[in-house]
């Protein structure tokens, strides 16, 4: 036996078309949102190794109420990486560093890839920070059939005094720069 649609009154109808627009909208703002969410990530993070990138570490420094210490890490030798074996290599060999860094890194702690083969950590322990980055880019990296050691100069600034102060993350990290090791 067949049931005969039942007639719904107007105000019915114009109910259940509130509800689904309503939804609808709430759908769209919920998609803004996450969309708003991975841009403002995506502002944030380095496109080639994922580490936070100037952005990111810059935030990062401003939200800390007591300024950590910032060491700079600058790979020696990188410009002849990408002239002897090519960019490619160069960037395959960049992402494998901040692989190591971040794997080593404690609670707290943020690092990021300031520009070409320079990386920056905001640390509470740059001692211990030091000591992390050594082991972990003592063994040599082979990449594309080549291996080799990266010589790292590292380089040292106490932020307390600078965040304090309200000085900039770039003038706090071109500190750490000039003491470069």
């Amino acid at each position: 036996m067949a049931l005969a649609p039942t007639p719904t009154s107007p105000s019915a109808e114009r109910a259940r078309a509130g509800w689904w627009l309503a939804a609808g909208l709430g759908l769209a703002l919920a998609l803004v949102s996450v969309r708003l969410r991975v841009a403002e990530q995506a502002a944030r993070t380095d496109p080639l190794t994922g580490l936070w990138n100037r952005r990111g570490l810059a935030h990062a420094w401003s939200a800390r109420a007591a300024g950590p210490e910032i060491l700079f890490l600058d790979l020696c030798g990188f410009k002849a990486v990408n002239d002897r074996l090519g960019h490619d290599v160069g960037d395959r060999l960049l992402r494998a560093v901040a692989r190591r860094l971040a794997r080593g890194l404690e609670p707290g702690e943020r690092i990021g890839r300031w520009g070409g083969d320079e990386f920056v950590l905001l640390t509470g322990d740059a001692a211990s920070a030091r000591r992390r980055v050594a082991h972990a880019l003592a063994r040599p990296f082979r990449i594309a059939g080549a291996g080799g050691r990266i010589v790292l100069a590292l380089g040292v600034a106490q932020g307390q005094a600078r965040a304090a102060a309200g000085l900039p993350l770039d003038r706090a990290v071109a500190d750490a720069a000039r003491a470069l090791r």
